[in-house]
């Protein structure tokens, strides 16, 4: 056999082994630049969706008392932090925040009524925004956030269902659209604790839910929220 032959073809496949081999060696994260949005990046943000309780004390006595396990809260919204360091960041949202306390008593009820009251339920429909200190334990996967919330009540309303006392099948839905009675501005306290994408919540709110009324319903709400990252 002639070698010979073979020694242009050894140098073409020499070269491109080489070729690859340079190619191989570039470093494209030189030419790279890394995104600063995302989880242990400068900036982070989602959706989130949550379900909660109302829970806690009645206080003087409100205008009525209210059924628990029946008035719960739902609440929709986008949150978005900048990380100043590895332990810490600030942050904000905004949200949709519905709550429904079911309560025992009609509040406007007549006293000649021959009406039985079914449910009685004062509804809030809150745009609300908030901000947060989040502090990391595990990047971000573990954290707490500490802050405070404002919401404004957009369409507080009260319906009311009551049956006839003497048929039992006569029935009268009555709907009150924003009573005077009611505080339409609202702020408080909320902590939250989050595991990857579940968290844990606990909100407070410090305003009174009345005007010009003692009694108030209880301020407590505690629930589970859902993030969706961008």
């Amino acid at each position: 056999m002639n070698y010979l032959k073979l020694i242009p073809f050894l140098i073409i496949l020499i070269s491109e082994a080489k070729a690859q081999e340079y190619i191989m060696n570039i470093d494209v994260g030189q030419d790279t630049i890394a995104s600063r949005f995302g989880p242990k990046r400068k900036l982070n943000s989602a959706f989130y969706i949550g379900l909660g309780l109302i829970a806690g004390k009645s206080e003087n006595k409100p205008p009525s008392e209210i059924n628990y396990g029946r008035s719960y809260s739902f609440r929709y919204g986008y949150w978005r932090r900048y990380k100043i360091n590895k332990f810490y960041s600030i942050g904000g949202s905004f949200e949709y925040f519905y709550k429904e306390y079911n309560l025992k008593k009609n509040l406007f009820a007549d006293s000649s009524s021959i009406y039985k009251l079914k449910f009685s339920k004062q509804i809030s429909n809150n745009a609300g925004i908030a901000l947060f200190n989040r502090f990391h334990f595990s990047e971000d996967y573990i954290f707490i956030d500490l802050g405070g919330y404002i919401t404004y009540d957009l369409y507080p309303k009260i319906v009311t269902k009551e049956t006839s006392k003497s048929s039992g099948f006569e029935n009268k839905k009555s709907i009150y659209v924003k009573p005077k009675m009611i505080n339409t501005f609202n702020y408080g306290l909320e902590a939250k604790l989050t595991f990857d994408f579940l968290s844990i919540y606990a909100r407070y709110r410090i305003s009174e839910m009345y005007n010009n009324y003692k009694g108030d319903l209880p301020k407590y709400n505690f629930g589970i929220t859902a993030d969706f990252e961008n």
